[in-house]
């Protein structure tokens, strides 16, 4: 689905500065092109070797859309992370309708030092993919180096901190008043509790309409929060920032109501602020987690893929049939399908 609207049609409660800068946005969303988003591209590398800072701790297993250039995969877990068993991922650009992939992703299936956790994440790009490139080449270090000074790993107050700097860096990019992304981030790890014992704990943090699933055995579980504006809390708050819904969208422009970028949308309510949940899971049950992009769950309903789950054991069959479900049920959109088997 179209996340971002040209803004001829905005209500005239909008006073002249507003209807000025909404007709500017609908003259540059024209003009993006394959040129245009190479030269962006182009000054974002420029940028990033002023703006990122290393890690000192040398990296490994970390595979992003810059280092995968398939269509489809799969990768077992190392053999000393217990993390998770497998994960399968297909990305699918729908080239008859799209003229190029916004989505992107990042993996890391080893930290340092640590060979319980693993991190997943899916960024979805709109307006141009400026923003969700910087995401998937950024994320991972600048996770890892904010938690670095964290001597008690609160993983809520890491995500929350990660969000922010990073949203800080985007506005160094250039056209990021005008386009955004999305966003779904897995950290998968291991916890002690005094009655429970050791269980497998995971830490969903999101923002917009890119969400993750848990399925069971016996059911299912959503476990990230959609930031629409068709979500009764969200458009209370984005009239309490004194912005408003026309049409479905936060000033007839955007259809999310939380997302990196989208700068000139601020000021009506659109913020970068996570929703952070912690599920725990048996280490000894069947469970798939299912990330996807708006592309696959606007076509694809929980029960279809509750019974695509329920007898299946492979985590690449479990993501071609959803991906090839919501390509049948008429999707449009990029796609991002990842399933992560635990």
């Amino acid at each position: 689905m179209e996340k971002r609207k040209s803004l001829d049609n905005l209500s005239q409660n909008y006073h002249h500065h507003h209807q000025k800068k909404f007709e500017t946005r609908k003259s540059l969303e024209i003009q993006i092109n394959k040129e245009k988003e190479e030269k962006y591209l182009n000054q974002l590398i420029e940028d990033q070797k002023r703006i990122k800072s290393p890690i000192k701790t040398e990296l490994k297993g970390i595979i992003t859309s810059n280092t995968i250039r398939v269509n489809e995969f799969k990768q077992n877990s190392p053999p000393t992370n217990k993390a998770f068993k497998d994960f399968s991922l297909i990305q699918f650009q729908n080239e008859s309708f799209r003229d190029y992939m916004e989505d992107r992703f990042s993996i890391l299936t080893s930290f340092p030092n640590d060979q319980c956790k693993a991190l997943f994440a899916i960024f979805d790009g709109h307006g141009g993919s400026s923003v969700s490139q910087f995401l998937c080449q950024n994320f991972i270090s600048t996770f890892l180096k904010i938690s670095q000074k964290f001597e008690v790993k609160n993983y809520e107050k890491i995500f929350q901190k990660c969000f922010i700097t990073l949203d800080e860096e985007i506005k160094k990019i250039p056209g990021s008043n005008q386009m955004g992304s999305t966003a779904t981030v897995i950290l998968i790890t291991k916890e002690t509790d005094q009655i429970l014992g050791s269980q497998k704990i995971i830490y969903c943090a999101n923002i917009g309409d890119t969400n993750c699933e848990l399925f069971g055995k016996c059911d299912c579980k959503r476990i990230s929060y959609e930031h629409r504006c068709s979500d009764t809390m969200e458009e209370k708050r984005i009239k309490k920032s004194n912005g408003s819904i026309i049409n479905g969208r936060v000033g007839g422009v955007i259809s999310v109501t939380r997302s990196f970028g989208d700068f000139e949308m601020r000021e009506f309510g659109v913020i970068s602020e996570p929703n952070i949940n912690k599920v725990n899971v048996n280490f000894n049950e069947k469970y798939f987690l299912i990330m996807a992009t708006d592309g696959i769950w606007d076509f694809i309903s929980e029960e279809d893929i509750f019974f695509n789950t329920m007898n299946n054991n492979d985590s690449m069959n479990v993501c071609k049939n959803i991906v090839n479900k919501a390509k049948d049920n008429g999707s449009t959109d990029n796609m991002t399908c990842m399933v992560i088997n635990l």
